[in-house]
């Protein structure tokens, strides 16, 4: 938990957090799906010799297509000249991969299969004429000989209009959410010397990222990453006791990118709703402040802008409802942590989201900062 202001300037909010999920289903789509995977297969080990020129392969749900594969992405697949989408794909194979193609461990999430024999789990974030990528990590094009890619979940075939299509509509498109999320924070400690005399301290930080979050495949349901964002934060602490009092003012803007950020969209059925969580981190990103003293000359300093949770610790609604529409997320909660009889922190945050369907690769553009609000006050409870 964050604990701001007290003689190391400010004490950071450290949460490690981890998403546990299983994959699952009924022994008869289990079934189905092993049946299905097994039907492309076999069709794959007896495709026709390749022209020379066509080096990879892809093996749908329908037919093969041999070609250069150009890129694929969290919602289809370029194959020469065409772009597939990504839910019509079952089995990718790069440079002339020989057949029959191996054996597919489990249906019900992608796979790598490398060169060396070895096979990875996890899902494919993307690929490029150099590299495979995904959430471990990015490999060589060349160590990778085939990629399987498991069908998307339940509800999640609607391409690009309501949440629920982040594998992208056959036009190419992807879901944003973009708008603002927002963070109030006071911070108060008291202590008093062997004499009764007390010396207090007061922080109160605004903080406000406009933000544009893009839909992405992520272990069956849909990773939320930080494509884009502003932050704005306006901070003032004051000090005083029996020995004087000192006054920190300190603001900034920062443009800022998704590698300290990190969310899941999880697709409702019939046993669950759909729900989400977030947050907007800026572990990199500093702005100055300086502090005025009663016995001596100002300081200057460096503060860490505040990051921000939706659906996560402290947040106490974890994860966050998607509304009926599938189309917003909007919500506020507000919080105050007691750090034993003197200290507090209190934090009231606030986000509006709304989901946008734009192409992969144009997105919307990111809206500004919301208006500045009046500074923030020491003596506001």
């Amino acid at each position: 938990m964050e604990l701001t202001g007290i003689d190391d300037r400010a004490s950071r909010r450290v949460l490690a957090h981890r998403d546990s999920r299983r994959a699952g289903g009924g022994r008869k789509v289990l079934l189905g799906l092993m049946l299905a995977v097994s039907f492309m297969l076999a069709l794959a080990a007896g495709v026709a010799p390749a022209p020379a020129e066509a080096r990879d392969l892809l093996v749908l749900r329908t037919e093969l297509r041999r070609g250069e594969l150009l890129s694929c992405d969290a919602t289809a697949c370029r194959l020469d000249g065409s772009t597939i989408p990504r839910r019509d794909i079952v089995l990718i194979g790069l440079g002339d991969p020989p057949l029959p193609s191996p054996t597919v461990r489990n249906p019900l999430a992608d796979e790598l299969h490398l060169r060396d024999g070895t096979v990875r789990p996890g899902p494919l974030v993307s690929l490029d004429a150099r590299r495979v990528v995904t959430p471990a990590r990015a490999y060589e094009r060349r160590e990778v000989r085939w990629i399987y890619l498991a069908p998307p979940p339940a509800g999640s075939a609607g391409g690009g209009g309501a949440a629920g299509g982040g594998d992208g509509g056959e036009d190419g498109t992807c879901g944003f959410w973009i708008g603002p999320v927002g963070r109030r924070g006071v911070f108060r400690h008291s202590d008093s010397d062997s004499l009764g005399a007390v010396t207090r301290l007061t922080r109160t930080a605004r903080t406000v990222y406009t933000v544009r979050l893009r839909e992405g495949p992520r272990s069956g349901d849909l990773g939320l990453r930080l494509d884009d964002a502003t932050v704005r934060e306006r901070l003032r602490e004051v000090v005083s006791g029996p020995t004087g009092s000192n006054r920190t003012e300190g603001s900034g803007t920062s443009h800022i990118d998704g590698r300290t950020s990190d969310g899941l969209l999880v697709l409702g059925g019939p046993s669950r709703p759909s729900s989400y969580k977030f947050n907007v981190g800026t572990a990199e990103y500093r702005y100055p402040s300086t502090t005025h003293s009663s016995s001596g000359p100002p300081t200057h300093n460096q503060e860490l802008f505040t990051g921000i949770w939706v659906g996560k610790d402290p947040d106490p609604d974890q994860p966050r409802i998607l509304d009926a529409s599938r189309r917003s997320m909007k919500g506020e909660y507000t919080i105050t942590h007691e750090y034993g009889e003197h200290t507090s922190l209190m934090e009231a945050v606030s986000w509006e989201l709304t989901r946008v369907s734009a192409p992969c690769d144009a997105p919307p553009a990111l809206p500004p900062l919301p208006a500045e609000s009046e500074p923030p006050d020491e003596a506001e409870p």
